[in-house]
């Protein structure tokens, strides 16, 4: 009797690696199988993508004009950035605007 316990002690050790071994094999497969469909996928993106040349041109243009002239001695923005209503963009030489309140002062005293 006792060494039928043992043939099946053994018969069911075997069993069981065997067993284990059996779904390691399929779950490595299963892996490969994904990292190969993922690597179709990745090919399948690239074949979607359109090269082209050409010019980018904006929806819309903004002009600046200036109240009063004067040449710009500062720009505060770079091209690209976003900007609101009221945003300082550029600074202006003001010798125009100073001469002009010289001679209204001028105008004044006499």
């Amino acid at each position: 009797m006792k060494p039928v316990i043992v043939i099946l002690v053994v018969i069911a050790v075997v069993g069981a690696g065997g067993w284990w071994a059996l779904r390691e094999f399929e779950a490595r497969q299963a892996a490969q199988e994904t990292a190969a469909a993922d690597d179709t996928e990745v090919l399948d993106e690239l074949n979607n993508i359109i090269w082209a040349s050409g010019n980018l041109e904006p929806v819309t243009w903004a002009a600046l004009n200036p109240l009063s002239p004067g040449l710009v001695t500062a720009i505060f923005v770079q091209q690209g950035d976003w900007v609101e209503a009221g945003d300082v963009l550029v600074a202006l030489d003001d010798a125009v605007s100073r001469g002009a309140v010289e001679q209204a002062a001028a105008a004044l005293a006499e």
